[in-house]
């Protein structure tokens, strides 16, 4: 039986799978029913109560209908004195089910159709202005309209491929056949890299990694974002790590996919000092003088064409705004040393991994 808990999305996607196997009797309709009892009382007490998202309305409503016909049946039995372990759903009313999860994912593929034409009309005029200014000024046209024609049109070919894909989806899901790795180059965080790629290699694992997977050209931010998304994230966290932007950016990016702590297997050097309140600050005191040399050096030129110092001040401010969080989770994970992963040639970190990769 599927049980695995996540979100809404996720519930919904185990129980159209377990309402197939109880038709098809490979789950029984009990242990059917006491599944979903377990998640009605999410969406109405537990986790999920406040969720006022169409998905878990949907199933706060489907789960309630579930377990009142169970109720039913389980009364129906008692009266005619027959054995609960009888008590089999009607296969009219998983079907019944079932086609109601059909017909809740084409309501939501056709309001999101919609909402994707719309947005690639708003690219395209967009597009239009800018290509006119482009071919109004010819080769004196500034590098930022240069790059924003690419970004869009770029914007607009995704926009298309999602429109035309049979499965669209609102979001970017994790990416569930990929490992990645996050780390700072250079020094004693890439020689561990180094082993654990070559680890993995041995082992048949595919780890993706920036130097040898991020091609010429590869659009850097757009590669770090699908790190983000990636199910099982290798994140070897350094002093070097905490100070990176782009490797901020990455730790960052992991989090606003959710399950932060599931999908990220950390290795923690010893000159990252995150286990102790007083040396995390460090690294808060660190992101606010940057944003405040930034800052200062923007007062000193025009606030014209200020495109990408901006962007960088938002970024200081973000992660000095989750520098903290990040770093703590992470120290209360029994992340073990480098060098007992090392002696054992990452054997936990590797089983960890499949464990998440076969859920």
């Amino acid at each position: 039986m599927v049980n695995q808990i996540k979100s809404p999305i996720s519930i919904l996607t185990n129980l159209e799978q377990n309402l197939k196997d109880t038709l098809h009797h490979i789950l029984t309709s009990a242990d059917f029913a006491q599944w979903a009892d377990t998640q009605q009382w999410l969406f109405l007490e537990g986790e999920f109560r406040n969720d006022q998202s169409s998905t878990a309305q949907f199933l706060r409503e489907l789960f309630t209908d579930i377990n009142l016909q169970w109720e039913c049946l389980i009364g129906q039995h008692h009266e005619k004195q027959l054995p609960s372990e009888t008590v089999q759903f009607p296969s009219q009313w998983l079907t019944e089910w079932l086609t109601q999860i059909q017909s809740n994912k084409a309501n939501k593929s056709a309001i999101m159709n919609n909402s994707t034409e719309k947005l690639i009309n708003i690219h395209q005029r967009r597009l239009q202005i800018l290509q006119e200014q482009k071919a109004a000024m010819g080769i004196l046209t500034p590098p930022h309209i240069i790059t924003e024609i690419e970004d869009i049109q770029q914007q607009i070919s995704d926009l298309q491929n999602q429109l035309n894909s049979p499965s669209p989806t609102p979001t970017k899901p994790p990416t569930n056949s990929e490992i990645f790795i996050s780390y700072a180059w250079g020094g004693e965080s890439e020689e561990l890299v180094d082993q654990i790629d070559g680890s993995a290699q041995n082992k048949d694992i595919k780890i993706i990694r920036d130097k040898r997977d991020a091609g010429y050209k590869t659009r850097i931010k757009e590669f770090m974002q699908r790190i983000g998304r990636g199910k099982a994230i290798i994140v070897v966290i350094s002093k070097r790590y905490l100070e990176s932007e782009n490797c901020m950016f990455e730790l960052i990016e992991i989090a606003k996919n959710g399950q932060f702590y599931d999908r990220i297997f950390p290795i923690v050097l010893k000159d990252a000092n995150i286990y102790q309140p007083i040396e995390r600050i460090k690294y808060i005191k660190y992101w606010e003088a940057k944003i405040q040399e930034l800052d200062e050096a923007m007062k000193t030129v025009g606030a014209a064409n200020m495109q990408g110092f901006r962007e960088a001040i938002d970024l200081y401010t973000e992660i000095r705004k989750t520098i903290a969080q990040l770093a703590d989770v992470i120290a209360d994970m029994n992340t073990l040393t480098s060098d007992i992963h090392q002696k054992s040639d990452f054997e936990a970190l590797f089983q960890a991994i499949e464990r998440k990769m076969t859920t």
